[in-house]
Formats: structure tokens, C-alpha cells, sequence
């Protein structure tokens, strides 16, 4: 937009005139010649040019830019580019999401970096931000506009200032609504950037192989083919399954670690093998065999009842037919030490499937197959047999714990339970560190795959419970002076427990379902020890473990981006972008000089004292430059009308003050 000044009028009388080079041209009426405003002394910089034009013998005066200056461009890169690097920036944050910092000096140097920012970016906002409302300003100025909306935009250059200014001025417009949402945005970016980063703890997961003992093996293997184990070995023991836990998922509350020792179906756990450091939750498959003893009574030798235990000698085993309904087991020697126990089992399974010639017909076995962990002699042989007829097993104990010492006589044990073989998938939690792995049982539920008949157990195969009912009762630490160390476990001591109990007082008080517990785990103890072999803790053979997919997963500190943050950030960030640009583009639309908020400006727009035409040309701080030791008062002139002084600013030596001016003037 041009402006055209058509010759410039003497200046009236009391004026005073500043020459180009700032002095003082007159107090009193004076004219001033054209040449005097066409050409001023001195160079005038400035961002604008004034230009002559003679059309009708008159001389038209213009101004228009001239090339922008350093400081100028400076500006523009800055208002664009501080924007424009804040969100690349964030865009580099945002991607940081979920990796893993490659050591503590990068993540020290990326919390560096936004603590920095986050600092600045109230700083660059003002700066921007309060450029874009001064430019718009002047470029609304030059073209008209309310005296109202002018002040609204120069009194908006702070967060506080654009609050101030509208309180002040009364302002609910859509201009004033926009300024504090735009400000707002100043000390929401500035806490956006320094939370938008954090680190949390993560899992890592990946894929790998789960190694398990198979508690399906044929107990006493054989040796052949020794697949040793990793270090990273740990024994899971399982609880026994809560039979009123239905088909789902039965979770196990509280520790189950420190869980009372009749919880768990055995007093080893099963070998599981992973890597280390890992974390990993995953499901397998289990059994055990579970008792219910609800007959347990005490007794002496002069009214105990029940028949001797049979048992044929070694070798003949193969040949004989049991008749089930009688007790098979090697019972307590006459004159036996004390704390002697004994156990028998009352039915196994038809002599065909015992006979090593028709099971390897029946299932396709060669010898070596066989003694590389072939399906007979267990439980499994019968999963895809159907029509067959089984009855439960029972299981009779019988034991001497001690004299009763009033009488003498010797305390017989006798016991009865119920024989049945669980099936168990339990769901298992991992948790392991550099220096060990922690493994534990978090749910439980039967299992959902094809197995044989409960009723058919590892004790229903002769040849194998011939050498549990002879070897496992002398496995237990028979001594002469005290019971053995099962019999304390029975009588609910724990196998943990050092005190001595008296003989007379075990079995005083019997808790049948922790009886049926305790017998139970040794049972489960010494066929899982059996089956483990020698290589409970080295290894095992590859048909003695199961192999499972899992997932590993592994705490790993890595980056967090916080998105509802990190979108506040990225508004800001734009928002700011669109400042700094408009703001290029209003400083370059405005062609006057800068009248707004400057100390100059008064100097410029006083009535009472004349500038060259070419001063119009120069920026404010230019004008203050060249006049900066001009002395200017606010105060009474000496222009009167109706005989009244005129307040104004003009030069300090013809302007009263205010204040303590002597009256009668």
C-alpha cells in the first residue's frame, strides 16, 4: 500500500523542527525548504525508501521496501526453523517408543536433551508468538482497524500480559478467546516436552525351547542315550489339584512357595530347564498318584487284624496270575526294627500286559526300542485301549511306630486307601535373575488330553511295585532308637522337623486327609526319584523329557513415550510452526515503519515537534538510534489556545512539566 504526501506545509510558529542530523532547525516560524525534506544530511538507514515522483507539477512522494537486512532475515529463519527442528524432534522421540537405550549415556544424553527443551520452549513460543501479534498489528494498522483490536494484539506479547490485557480492556471476542488459547499452549508444550520421554520396565520376549521332566516316564529307565541337562536346571514341585475346583482354571492364592509341605503331591519337584536370565509363563502336563485313606487306626499286636502280606520270590513274578482281591507286597519281617513299614496293593493289571513278548507284539516294539523307553510297564500303554474293565486299587499299610510303654506292647499301624492316578495341566510362572531362577505353579486344572483310566497306576504293574513295596520302605532311614523318618512325616511332623516324638504318642491324633496327603507325597517322592534315576539333577534321557515351544520374556528398561503427551507437544509445536510463519508473512505485507510499542514512536507522532519526511523511512530502533540523545518531556508546550497551554511532548527545554509548574503562565 503506497502513501502520498503532496508537498509538506511549513511548520506553524512554537514548532521546532529536527533537522536530518537530529539538531535542533528552529524554535520559531520557520520555513523549511523541499530540499531541505528531500534531501536530509547524512545517511538514514532504514527498511524503507522514499521516492520522488513529478506528475501534474507535483511532487508525489512514496515508500516501499528495500532489501531486508541481516537481523531481518535472521528473524524470518528462526520464526520458521525453531518450530520446524522441535517437531522433527518429536517425531525422533516418538519412534524411541519400546526400544531399548543402547547404554546409560544415550538415555542420559535423551533426558539431557528434553529437560533442555523443555525449558527453551516457553522462551521460543514468546518470541515467536509475540513477533506474530506485533506484526499483525502493524499490518492491521496500516490497513484500519479498531484502536481496541490494536491493543488486544500489542498488549498480548507474555502469557500474563494477554490475561492482563483482556481483563483490562473488558475483552470476550473471538479475538481475545483465540490469544489465550494460542498462550496457553506456551506452559502446555513446555511440560509436554519434559514428560512426553520416560523409561519403564518391559518384557522382552522370545522364542525358544522348554525342557521337562516327563512324569509319564518308565520308572528305573535305562541309560542309553544321555541328553545332559543345562545349568539352568530348577524343580517345580506341583500341589496336589483341588478336586472341587471343577474343569476350569483353579488360580492358587497367597505364596505358593511357602506353602505348607502337604500342598504339594510330591517332596521333589519336576526338572525344568530354560535359560537364563528369562522370564516365562507357560502350561504343562503332569501326574501323580493320589490316595484317600479314609480308614487309619492304632492298635497293639494282641487285637490287631488282617492278613499277611504275599509276595513271590524274585523271578516268579512273570509266571504267577494274581488274583486280585489279595494283598501283593512284601510285608514287615517278624522281629523287624523299629519304626518298620510295609505297603501292598490289592489289585494290577491282567498277566497279558505284563507278558514282554505280547506287548511288543501288541505295540511294535523290538528290544531296542524298549529299553529306549518303549510304552509298556505304564500307565500311558493304555490310552488308546478301550473296553476295558478296571477296578480302583487299594493300597494297605501297615507299620510299627513304637511300644506302648504302659503295657508294652507293640503299636501296630494299619491303614486303607483308595489308589488313583491324577492327570494334571498346571499352568507354571518363571521369574529368574542372573543368579537363579524361580519357578512356581499358578493354576491348575485337570488335564484335557487322552489318558488311561485313573484306576490304572504306576503301582498296578507287578514289576514295578515289586521293587517300591521291598526298596522304598528301606529308602527311609530305619533306625532301632526311633521311627523312621516317613513315619514322622505321616504323623504330620513334617520332613523338615528334627524333634523327637515319643512312640507311644504318634498317631495319638490322626488327620485322615493329611495322612492321605503325606503318604502320598512319599509314594510320588520315590517313583519320581525312580524315574529320574541317577540324573535327577544332570540329566536325563531324550525319552524321559518333553520338549515345548514357550515364550521367553526377560525385564529390559526401555523408552516410553507418553502419547496424550507427546500429541500436546506436537500441537504445540505446529501451532508454533504456524506463528513463526505467518509471522514472516505480516512482517513482509507491512510497508510503514514501525509505530507501535516503541519509545520512538512518540518522538515520531508528536505534534510538536517535526521530523524530516525521510525519518518516516527508518525502523524504530533506527530512529532511536539517531535520536538517542535528544532529550523530550511530556509536559505543558507553549502552543496556547484560548489562552490555555497544550500538553504534548516536545523537547525538553520548551516543555514544562507537570509538576510544579508555577502558576500564572
Amino acid at each position: 500500500m503506497e502513501h502520498s504526501f503532496a508537498g509538506t506545509p511549513n511548520p506553524r510558529a512554537d514548532y521546532h523542527v529536527l533537522a536530518a542530523d537530529g539538531h535542533d532547525v528552529s524554535s520559531t516560524n520557520t520555513s523549511v525548504s523541499r530540499e531541505d525534506l528531500q534531501s536530509p544530511q547524512g545517511d538514514i538507514p532504514g527498511s524503507l525508501e522514499l521516492e520522488k515522483y513529478n506528475k501534474s507539477d507535483k511532487n508525489i512522494y512514496t515508500f516501499h521496501r528495500a532489501k531486508p537486512g541481516i537481523l531481518s532475515i535472521l528473524a524470518d529463519i528462526t520464526a520458521d526453523g525453531a518450530p520446524l527442528a522441535l517437531i522433527v524432534l518429536s517425531f525422533i522421540v516418538l519412534r524411541l517408543d519400546g526400544k531399548e537405550p543402547r547404554d546409560r549415556e544415550e538415555l542420559s544424553a535423551w533426558e539431557n536433551t528434553v529437560t533442555v527443551l523443555g525449558t527453551l520452549f516457553p522462551i521460543i513460543f514468546a518470541s515467536i508468538i509475540g513477533r506474530l501479534t506485533y506484526e499483525t498489528a502493524r499490518w492491521k494498522l496500516e490497513r484500519g482497524a479498531a484502536l481496541g483490536s490494536l491493543e488486544q494484539l500489542m498488549g498480548s506479547q507474555t502469557v500474563g500480559a494477554t490475561l492482563l490485557t483482556q481483563i483490562k480492556l473488558r475483552a470476550l471476542n473471538p479475538l481475545s478467546v483465540g490469544l489465550i488459547l494460542i498462550w496457553a499452549c506456551s506452559p502446555l508444550g513446555g511440560q509436554s516436552i519434559l514428560r512426553m520421554l520416560r523409561t519403564r520396565y518391559e518384557s522382552n520376549v522370545h522364542p525358544s525351547d522348554l525342557v521337562y521332566f516327563d512324569t509319564n516316564a518308565q520308572s528305573q529307565p535305562s541309560r542309553v542315550d544321555k541328553d545332559d541337562f543345562r545349568p539352568e536346571v530348577r524343580n517345580v514341585k506341583f500341589p496336589f489339584l483341588d478336586t472341587n475346583g471343577g474343569h476350569d482354571w483353579h488360580n492358587l492364592s497367597g505364596n505358593v512357595e511357602n506353602a505348607d509341605s502337604a500342598f504339594y503331591s510330591a517332596l521333589i519337584g519336576i526338572p525344568i530347564n530354560m535359560p537364563l536370565p528369562a522370564n516365562a509363563t507357560f502350561s504343562l502336563e503332569s501326574s501323580y498318584i493320589n490316595l484317600e485313606c479314609p480308614d487309619v487306626t492304632l492298635s497293639t499286636t494282641q487285637n490287631a487284624t488282617g492278613s499277611y502280606f504275599q509276595w513271590p520270590d524274585q523271578g516268579d513274578e512273570g509266571k504267577k496270575e494274581w488274583r486280585n482281591g489279595t494283598w501283593g507286597g512284601f510285608d514287615v519281617p517278624e522281629g523287624s526294627v523299629m519304626g518298620a513299614w510295609a505297603i501292598a496293593v490289592d489289585t494290577f493289571v491282567d498277566s497279558y500286559w505284563t507278558n514282554d513278548t505280547l506287548t511288543q507284539e501288541r505295540f511294535g516294539l523290538n528290544q531296542e526300542t524298549r529299553l529306549l523307553g518303549g510304552t509298556e510297564r505304564r500307565p500311558s500303554m493304555f490310552e488308546n485301549e478301550t473296553d476295558i474293565e478296571v477296578d480302583q486299587a487299594r493300597l494297605n499299610l501297615r507299620a510299627q511306630p513304637g511300644v506302648d510303654y504302659a503295657t508294652g506292647a507293640t503299636l501296630k499301624l494299619l491303614a486303607y486307601c483308595n489308589v488313583a492316578q491324577k492327570y494334571v495341566e498346571s499352568r507354571v510362572a518363571c521369574d529368574s535373575s542372573a543368579e537363579q531362577l524361580n519357578c512356581s505353579v499358578t493354576a491348575q486344572r485337570p488335564s484335557r488330553r487322552r489318558h488311561a483310566s485313573e484306576y490304572i497306576t504306576y503301582l498296578s504293574f507287578p514289576q514295578i511295585f515289586r521293587y517300591i513295596s521291598k526298596e522304598m520302605p528301606n529308602a527311609t532311614a530305619l533306625g532301632e532308637e526311633y521311627p523312621s523318618l516317613a513315619l514322622q512325616h505321616l504323623n504330620n511332623v513334617g520332613i523338615n522337623a528334627i524333634n523327637y516324638v515319643e512312640d507311644d504318642q504318634m498317631f495319638s491324633k490322626v488327620n485322615n486327609t493329611l495322612f492321605s496327603h503325606h503318604l502320598g507325597q512319599i509314594l510320588n517322592t520315590y517313583i519320581l526319584a525312580s524315574q529320574m534315576d541317577n540324573w535327577a539333577i544332570g540329566g536325563v534321557t531324550k525319552h524321559q523329557k518333553v520338549t515345548i515351544p514357550v515364550d521367553y520374556s526377560s525385564l529390559v528398561e526401555a523408552y516410553s513415550v507418553s502419547l496424550p503427551w507427546m500429541g500436546l507437544c506436537l500441537l504445540s509445536c505446529f501451532l508454533l510452526l504456524i506463528g513463526g510463519v505467518l509471522s514472516v508473512i505480516f512482517a513482509n505485507m507491512v510497508t510503514g515503519p514501525e509505530v507501535l510499542g516503541y519509545a520512538s514512536t512518540v518522538l515520531r507522532d508528536s505534534r510538536f515537534i517535526d521530523m524530516p519526511p525521510k525519518t518516516g523511512q527508518m525502523s524504530a530502533i533506527d530512529l532511536t538510534n539517531r535520536e538517542k540523545q535528544t532529550r523530550i518531556r511530556y509536559g505543558f508546550t507553549k502552543e496556547k489556545t484560548d489562552g490555555e497551554l497544550l500538553i504534548g511532548v516536545g523537547l525538553e527545554e520548551t516543555t514544562e512539566p507537570i509538576r510544579n509548574r508555577p502558576t500564572g503562565g
